[in-house]
């Protein structure tokens, strides 16, 4: 696999790179077979090659292959000490592997056994890591995260994402907001959805009242659900999922709301602690390939428009007094309407999750002084609905608040 690349460049007659995006890169392991595709007598091009996966290894050389298995790794057993491990020689005409010569030439296989410690060294194998479901979970593994921070926005029309470029919201509280339009004749699909069939979630809208499913394995499915179908026009529909804690796989509490309504609430009894699936994918608006929940089948496209879903975790859900910010729509004018109450210095959740609102002083009324900042702390408007800042509100972010130039800082 690892001369595909290489081949395909040699190919087009492009050069390896060495600098993208000013960020210096490896010099690829892999050699180009190009030569082959002319001369089917040409030399092999490559007569060493190792091998590891989950620290089972090997290594071929000039026919000589010697191989050992460190274990299996869908079984969960202890794993045995890597000077444990029982390594078997195979000739070069014995290509089914069926007799183990380790016994009669014991100088050729200590030679390859050297040779694999050499090319792991050199490819960066080394330090073997033996671990198993672990290594699924970056948190746990301590593996650099493709996507940072602790929220993420998508937008309408994405698709197809990775597990590894979403935000990780396994083992943890989280919260997914999303900005949708239901058309006048009632709303039905998928808003959002990662996984598929045999573990993921997935929130959407079943006979236009909200639903969130969690999917345990193919084995369970949680669902919660809202009490009325959402109406016509523009909403927030947001999921919060306050995780119990104490460990792997536990469950958790499910609120839905919209609008900042609460309109339903639930229980998870378990969750997925490692990973959902390997192919299965990250998606606004559908869920293409197996889908999570099985309210829908293949036919689960949202006949709105889901215009934008905010995820946050890493940070236990946080619920927004209701009414005290509304958007009338995208990129239009915020305005502020009832603060029920609040203690000096509170921080709140605002709309699909980003807004941060504080309260001077405590206060009962519309008309005391409160504000939202975006991310560079610039104050967006007072209770007045003035327009503070050019940023657009639906670019803000969650920010706690350090200082106002008006106000104490609230914590």
């Amino acid at each position: 696999m690892i001369d595909n690349a290489a081949t395909v460049l040699d190919a087009a007659g492009v050069p390896q790179p060495t600098f993208v995006h000013g960020v210096q890169q490896m010099p690829m392991h892999g050699r180009s077979m190009l030569p082959t595709f002319d001369d089917a007598a040409a030399p092999e091009h490559r007569d060493t090659q190792y091998f590891e996966m989950f620290v089972n290894r090997g290594i071929y050389h000039k026919g000589w292959t010697a191989v050992t298995r460190h274990s299996i790794p869908w079984k969960p057993t202890e794993m045995p000490a890597l000077d444990d491990d029982v390594w078997e020689l195979y000739a070069p005409d014995d290509w089914t592997q069926a007799h183990d010569l380790s016994a009669e030439q014991p100088e050729r296989l200590h030679e390859l056994q050297r040779m694999f410690l050499i090319e792991a060294a050199r490819y960066n194998v080394l330090p073997l890591d033996d671990r198993r479901f672990e290594r699924f979970n970056a948190d746990i593994a301590g593996r650099p995260q493709l996507v940072k921070g602790k929220s993420q926005l998508l937008y309408e029309g994405t698709g197809r994402l990775s597990e590894n470029s979403v935000l990780v919201i396994k083992d943890k509280s989280h919260a997914v907001t999303a900005d949708i339009v239901v058309p006048e004749d009632g709303g039905e699909g998928v808003i959002i959805a990662q996984g598929g069939a045999y573990a993921g979630w997935s929130l959407y809208l079943h006979d236009g009242r909200p639903t969130y499913c969690y999917n345990f394995f193919g084995l369970q499915r949680f669902k919660v659900r809202g009490e009325l179908p959402v109406p016509p026009g523009e909403h927030q529909v947001r999921m919060e999922f306050a995780y119990d804690g104490g460990g792997l796989a536990k469950g958790g509490d499910v609120t839905l709301y919209v609008d900042g309504d609460k309109v339903g609430e639930g229980r998870v009894e378990h969750t997925v602690p490692m990973a959902f699936s390997g192919d299965e994918t990250t998606e606004l608006g559908r869920d293409s390939a197996t889908p999570v929940n099985d309210d829908h089948g293949s036919d689960n496209r949202f006949t709105g428009r889901a215009a934008g879903c905010r995820s946050i975790s890493t940070r236990p859900p946080r619920t927004w007094i209701t009414r005290s910010v509304r958007r009338n729509s995208c990129g239009s004018r915020w305005r502020a309407s009832r603060w029920d109450s609040c203690d000096e210095g509170a921080v709140r959740m605002g709309p699909l999750g980003a807004p941060v609102i504080r309260c001077a002083s405590a206060c009962s009324r519309s008309g005391d002084d409160y504000w939202i900042e975006d991310d560079e702390g610039r104050r967006a408007f007072h209770v007045n609905g003035r327009r503070c800042a050019s940023a657009r509100p639906s670019c803000w972010r969650t920010r706690r608040a350090t200082r106002s130039p008006r106000f104490k800082s609230a914590s």
